[in-house]
């Protein structure tokens, strides 16, 4: 019986520490969640933060991207339902504003959406709706891959102030087109409204709402113009890194915030390699000589060869129309809606007088124009470099810069006025083969100056 007792009692023992062990292991068995699309869907508002921390190797959650769960995680009815954020379950807000392409206005998100994703009830959302036909649908669609491009690396993205695409459905049948029965909110401008009600197609991208603090325009001060433009060019200093330009800076899309740093806001407008560098519906005031040209009189387009250079172009037109206020920068003034590139001629041949220089330009990879002997452009014109500038918007009068220099920036010496015209002779050349890169630019005097 004795012996029996002790047998009894070691394989008691035994299979005791046999379940313990299987117990600990199972309780060691743990990996990081697996990818879970449903419980942070790809279109979500941690979006850039759901590919940053997947291109590290972490895990997709947000707030702690390193915590250890179960290795198996089942989904939920309720969070395969909170991927399914679509268009009808948005509330059009307040009518905030509207360009060629897109409608943006304030957009309500849906409760269930704000809790799932933690998003704080006083957080304002915009939506920008691109209505339209195919092109005005290509372009929205365009514009949401440059988002993603620009905020996949989360890092990056927030010292760009890149703002982030929490949301986004593309070319889908427009429930308001020729319905009269929804109601698009009181704010819309009759012509707005009536786009939309015409629209077969939308395209909607939900972002957050930006507290800006003033237009590029209202800048008073040599500091705050070298704070804005320094920060705009190493926003294009990334973004070209990526193969992306924006072919569209002013200051209605290139904003400052209340730190007085630039935010680009509108991407729609971007062209590739190979890719037509006319548009008709382009802002003339910061669109380069080769973008002016509808097709030579061979009847090529003029393509884009050099990605940084329409860029660079731009941010000089807008330094000069700031800055030298109430002078501005060139605009072809006379044919504001541009029917066809001859009428271009003349506003080529004042920025030929004015700026001088190389004047042929790439048409594509292999070809190239001589754009004086395009516009019949006499070289002997050109005496020195001047910024071209005029009395007004709507004058054809040139401005005195010996006389108007600076009337607007109140702190501005001598040598500012020295070194920004030295700049704006680097950005402004009418061969796009000469401007430097924004890199190259940011090295400039003018922005090493404290």
């Amino acid at each position: 019986y004795l012996k029996w007792s002790r047998l009894h009692f070691c394989v008691t023992l035994g299979l005791f520490f046999a379940v313990l062990a299987s117990l600990c292991n199972s309780s060691l068995s743990v990996t990081k969640m697996p990818l879970d699309d449903s419980s942070i869907p790809l279109d979500g508002p941690s979006y850039a933060k759901f590919l940053y921390y997947q291109n590290h190797g972490h895990s997709n959650k947000i707030n702690s991207p390193d915590r250890r769960v179960p290795k198996e995680r089942k989904r939920s009815k309720k969070q395969l339902e909170y991927a399914k954020l679509e268009f009808k379950d948005l509330k059009l807000g307040k009518f905030i504003g509207n360009g060629i392409v897109n409608i943006v206005s304030l957009v309500e998100l849906p409760e269930w959406y704000r809790q799932h994703h933690n998003m704080s009830t006083t957080r304002a959302f915009v939506i920008k709706l691109t209505p339209g036909g195919e092109w005005f649908v290509e372009s929205g669609n365009r514009e949401i891959e440059i988002w993603k491009s620009l905020g996949a690396n989360f890092t990056e993205a927030k010292k760009h102030r890149i703002v982030p695409l929490l949301w986004e459905q593309r070319n889908f049948t427009n429930p308001f087109f020729r319905n009269p029965s929804l109601k698009i909110p009181e704010s819309f401008p009759r012509l707005q409204a009536l786009r939309l009600r015409l629209s077969p197609h939308l395209v909607a991208q939900v972002l957050p709402y930006l507290h800006l603090d003033y237009p590029c325009r209202e800048i008073f001060s040599v500091k705050s113009l070298r704070r804005y433009f320094k920060s705009l060019l190493e926003i294009l200093v990334y973004a070209h890194s990526l193969g992306i330009n924006n072919f569209d800076l002013k200051c209605n899309n290139a904003l400052i915030n209340v730190n007085g740093y630039a935010v680009i806001t509108d991407w729609n407008a971007g062209k590739q390699n190979g890719e037509n560098l006319f548009d008709p519906t382009a802002y003339l005031r910061i669109t380069a000589p080769e973008g002016m040209i509808e097709r030579t009189p061979d009847g090529l387009p003029i393509t884009q060869t050099i990605l940084s250079a329409m860029d660079i172009w731009s941010v000089g037109a807008m330094m000069a129309d700031i800055a030298f206020r109430p002078c501005r920068f060139v605009m072809n003034s006379k044919y504001p809606e541009r029917e066809g590139y001859p009428q271009n001629y003349h506003l080529i041949q004042e920025l030929l007088t004015s700026l001088g220089g190389e004047t042929t330009i790439p048409i594509s990879k292999d070809k190239t124009l001589d754009l004086a002997a395009l516009v019949n452009w006499n070289s002997s014109l050109h005496t020195e470099f001047e910024v071209p500038l005029r009395k007004s918007a709507a004058s054809f009068e040139k401005c005195n810069l010996k006389h108007d220099q600076f009337e607007r920036l109140k702190d501005a010496t001598e040598q500012d006025w020295r070194d920004l015209r030295s700049l704006l002779q680097k950005a402004l050349k009418v061969s796009p083969s000469e401007r430097p890169d924004a890199a190259s630019l940011l090295k400039h005097r003018f922005f090493q100056t404290t």
